[in-house]
């Protein structure tokens, strides 16, 4: 993935470690190899996840508020259409 794709606002998938398949939603750019993550409820904008940018995968969808409410309703639109597909 390249890192200029990667904004604050952006949804993204997990693609390897102990989370791999979560969706998250980037709340902060580290440098360009790290991100952080938030997912709204178990990793909250004001504790994010680290992750490197080689281990997502983004997604289209860019938000353009990041808190964890949104975001949380967001992930959950997002898991009720995959669960139909």
């Amino acid at each position: 993935m390249a890192p200029q794709a990667l904004t604050i606002g952006r949804l993204v998938t997990s693609g390897r470690g102990r989370d791999q398949g979560q969706h998250y939603v980037v709340v902060g750019i580290l440098d360009r190899n790290h991100v952080l993550l938030s997912n709204g409820s178990s990793r909250r904008a004001g504790n994010p996840k680290k992750k490197n940018t080689k281990h997502l995968f983004a997604h289209a969808k860019l938000l353009e508020e990041v808190g964890d409410a949104v975001v949380r309703v967001t992930l959950a639109r997002l898991g009720e259409g995959e669960r139909q597909a």
